[in-house]
């Protein structure tokens, strides 16, 4: 049977990440998941996460806190093809733009914990 990714579980994409979470270190496993909690939420409505990222960037300017990426993250923005292929499949090179995402919101807060959840079993399971 079929499912749509609006109808992935956190524990189907924690499964569809493992077989990189290997090779990556800690902070590379947590950002790898939390990517492909955003992906789905991409996938399911790219416009609604568009949004919310560049009424993020405005608060990020308006604020004058100094954020880095600004710049960069208005033009991933601009192109959601690029936006989906970044979330798709994590690349440690992007590390800092995951780090300074302005798509913080998107993922509900239920769903981390259940990611980290995921994560702290598969840490024990490898650790065991």
């Amino acid at each position: 049977m079929q499912v749509t990714v609006e109808q992935l579980s956190v524990g189907d994409l924690f499964e569809l990440s493992r077989p990189q979470l290997g090779g990556l270190n800690r902070s590379e496993q947590l950002q790898s998941l939390m990517c492909r909690l955003v992906w789905r939420e991409l996938v399911v409505d790219v416009d609604s996460v568009v949004e919310m990222g560049r009424r993020r960037q405005k608060q990020w300017r308006e604020s004058d806190r100094g954020r880095c990426y600004l710049d960069e993250w208005d033009r991933i923005l601009d192109d959601p093809k690029l936006l989906v292929g970044m979330y798709e499949r994590y690349d440690r090179e992007l590390s800092g733009l995951y780090s300074n995402t302005p798509l913080v919101d998107v993922v509900s807060l239920e769903d981390r914990d259940l990611m980290l959840e995921c994560l702290f079993e598969y840490r024990a399971a490898a650790a065991a």
